[in-house]
């Protein structure tokens, strides 16, 4: 994880902490030199692309920082063209690319929702515009799954937002809807694991569900529910899938909240703890 609110919520926390997925234990990796909240990250090349934000003046962020994984260094990378925050990331074919969010309204001095999305090229370090997402949102989940980008969930201007997936095809450069959720989601998450897309709770969730989406067939919800939790991190590798982090449906901080997974193989349930 990557910067994010302190318990108190009272600023952004400059702190980078690596889970081992195999061990379940946690250890420090230094500090994030652009502290915010409201990000969000990708990895591709044993690098980590962590993209726009809200500053600790409130202010929203196009800054875009590479965190290399080896070395435990940053160095800041070309910006996004806009700067927005409560938007997705995420890998596909080798490029970086974000999708929709809160972006500032100058004249009102509000913000709105956006559907612009970007992708970045790592090779000429760039930023170009992409077909924008057909409904705009921001706390939705990007996930890449078989060729295609998932758009999934979140808040938006229309009703229905929370269950809408759109797909998204780079070769065509355009946007398709899909079968949508079973469940309302918003600022959840969402991970590729053993052939399907795993979306779990969110804002719009109290009850703490797993959804198990695969775009070609049906979806099911797991049980047992595990409780509110939102705005976490969540990784996935091909024995498990584990979320830390995050709110409680009170917005309360949840530093000490153990880390949750799943284990496939057994089908079982996992708990771990922020080592002090």
């Amino acid at each position: 994880p990557f910067g994010g609110l302190t318990p108190e919520h009272h600023e952004p926390r400059p702190m980078v902490a690596v889970f081992d997925i195999d061990t379940t234990n946690w250890s420090e990796a230094g500090e994030d030199p652009l502290p915010r909240v409201m990000h969000a990250g990708a990895a591709l090349n044993g690098l980590i692309y962590v993209a726009g934000g809200l500053l600790d003046d409130g202010s929203t962020t196009g800054r875009v920082l590479q965190f290399d994984t080896s070395t435990l260094t940053w160095a800041e990378v070309a910006p996004l063209s806009v700067a927005r925050n409560r938007h997705a990331m995420a890998v596909l074919d080798g490029k970086v690319y974000v999708s929709g969010g809160m972006i500032e309204e100058p004249e009102t001095g509000g913000v709105r929702n956006t559907a612009s999305v970007e992708r970045y090229d790592p090779a000429r370090n760039a930023w170009e515009s992409v077909a924008p997402l057909p409904s705009a949102r921001h706390a939705l989940a990007l996930v890449a799954y078989e060729n295609h980008l998932y758009a999934i969930g979140g808040y938006g201007d229309a009703e229905g937002i929370g269950v809408l997936v759109e797909s998204y095809d780079p070769e065509t450069d355009t946007w398709r809807g899909e079968r949508p959720l079973q469940a309302p989601r918003a600022f959840f998450g969402a991970a590729v694991a053993r052939g399907a897309i795993w979306c779990i709770a969110g804002r719009l969730d109290r009850e703490g569900t797993i959804e198990v989406f695969d775009p070609d067939g049906g979806s099911r919800l797991m049980e047992p529910r595990l409780g509110s939790r939102n705005r976490f991190g969540v990784a996935a590798d091909e024995d498990k899938i584990v979320w830390f982090g995050g709110e409680s449906d009170t917005e309360t901080g949840l530093p000490k909240y153990p880390c949750l997974g799943y284990r496939f193989a057994d089908d079982l349930y996992i708990a771990k703890g922020w080592d002090d």
